[in-house]
């Protein structure tokens, strides 16, 4: 019990740690000049929407993948209550 204590104290410094380092390195953050652009990058011409519809979104791995994950993260959480 006396360890579990103390991984959760640990744990709880490890945050509030991450949060303060995330915070503080937000700040320094700037949005490039509007006209920047990489040395040699040139931009692809676009066609349009990149939007997928329904139908095609629904033939994509990356949807059953990220539905799959999500569950297993709700169930996960769910073990907790």
């Amino acid at each position: 019990m006396k360890v579990v204590i103390i991984l959760l104290c640990t744990i709880k410094i490890l945050a509030f740690i991450f949060i303060v380092v995330c915070t503080v390195g937000g700040w320094f953050i700037q949005n490039p000049p509007a006209d920047y652009a990489p040395a040699g990058w040139k931009p692809q011409a676009t066609s349009g929407s990149a939007a997928l519809t329904t139908s095609q979104t629904l033939k994509t791995p990356q949807l059953y993948l990220l539905t799959f994950s999500l569950m297993l993260a709700c169930m996960g959480e769910m073990e907790r209550l």
